[in-house]
């Protein structure tokens, strides 16, 4: 992520505005391939930082298009056979797992739908009201990579809801985004702006929510309940 923000550098590859950040960032997303393909999709927040807005939106869309429509299994697979992941991907392909519950629940869906209206909307009403915060080029080019991470629709409902998680390190990146926009003179001990007030709570709400839905809902039921119930030390404790 740092070398994707930062862009203090001059281009050395001319013709394609990349710096030597972005070269490191290309680097680095090419080595996590390696032990994740779907790492490879990360490429596309590079593509989000050089262009502007309305040419994310349309590559996003006709990317979705391509993904649902055009795109194969098998040319997919031989791609991915070089970074060697074809095997896991036809996995994914495969007749078991498009027809089991996993693939059909719609809950990635839900997440991805929700998670990006928020996001997406924090950072439209930010810009809106930018003379009462920071650091607005680092939320124009937020804005920009939540729009082009949603190329994921096409390959959740096309082939695996498994890549849902490409928004979720992106979460945690989106909100470092949002709260360093609150300037200090508007936001400290003593008084807090009512811009600042209401983006600040409403990231509370949103985090609560995710606290609840993976401690709550999932983490507590699936681990550590059945880890209480199940313990033969503490039972022998407990008598």
């Amino acid at each position: 992520a740092k070398y994707l923000i930062d862009d203090n550098e001059q281009a050395i590859v001319k013709g394609l505005g990349l710096t030597v950040n972005d070269l490191k960032f290309i680097v680095s997303v090419l080595s996590a391939s390696f032990v994740h393909s779907a790492s490879l999709l990360w490429l596309i927040l590079l593509v989000a930082k050089k262009l502007s807005l309305r040419v994310n939106i349309i590559i996003t869309v006709v990317l979705n298009i391509l993904i649902i429509f055009v795109l194969s299994p098998i040319n997919i697979i031989n791609v991915l056979s070089y970074f060697g992941a074809g095997a896991r991907m036809a996995a994914y392909f495969s007749t078991a797992y498009q027809n089991s519950d996993w693939r059909h629940y719609g809950g990635a869906l839900i997440q991805i739908t929700f998670t990006a209206l928020f996001l997406l909307g924090m950072g439209s009403y930010i810009l809106r009201r930018k003379h009462k915060f920071e650091n607005i080029q680092a939320i124009n080019l937020f804005v920009k990579m939540n729009v082009a991470i949603l190329c994921i629709y096409g390959l959740v409902l096309r082939y695996t809801s498994e890549v849902y998680r490409l928004q979720e390190g992106m979460v945690i990146l989106s909100l470092i985004f949002i709260t360093n926009t609150f300037g200090k003179k508007n936001f400290n001990r003593r008084t807090i702006s009512y811009t600042n007030a209401y983006v600040f709570t409403l990231v509370l709400i949103f985090m609560s929510g995710i606290t609840y839905l993976v401690i709550g809902k999932e983490l507590i039921p699936s681990v550590v309940k059945p880890i209480l119930e199940q313990n033969n030390l503490l039972n022998a404790i407990l008598g």
